[in-house]
């Protein structure tokens, strides 16, 4: 049984990993368009080959590391790793706006 808790506590992890760097990636981009000023068109693109790849990703860490199976306990550390810098570049870029 503490072999599955374990086991169960490591997909957490990496999950969260993942939820992060997808996260990083996202800022990433959208700091791209911001310096080159994309329109809403390279945006809307930009915003569908992320999805594209988060898709691509996830399912290949589900695949790896859990047989597969999309459960909670991988959703929402996944979903929680995605919302830090998406979060910290949203509160970065406000600060920035007032000042």
């Amino acid at each position: 049984m503490e072999t599955y808790v374990i086991s169960d506590l490591r997909v957490m992890a990496l999950a969260l990993l993942v939820g992060a760097l997808l996260g990083l990636v996202y800022v990433l981009t959208a700091l791209l368009r911001r310096l080159v000023k994309a329109g809403t068109v390279i945006t809307a693109i930009s915003d569908t080959l992320f999805g594209i790849l988060a898709a691509i990703v996830i399912f290949v860490f589900t695949f790896l590391f859990n047989n597969g199976m999309l459960r909670a306990y991988v959703t929402v550390p996944i979903l929680l790793g995605l919302a830090i810098p998406l979060l910290s570049y949203r509160k970065l870029s406000s600060l920035k706006r007032n000042h």
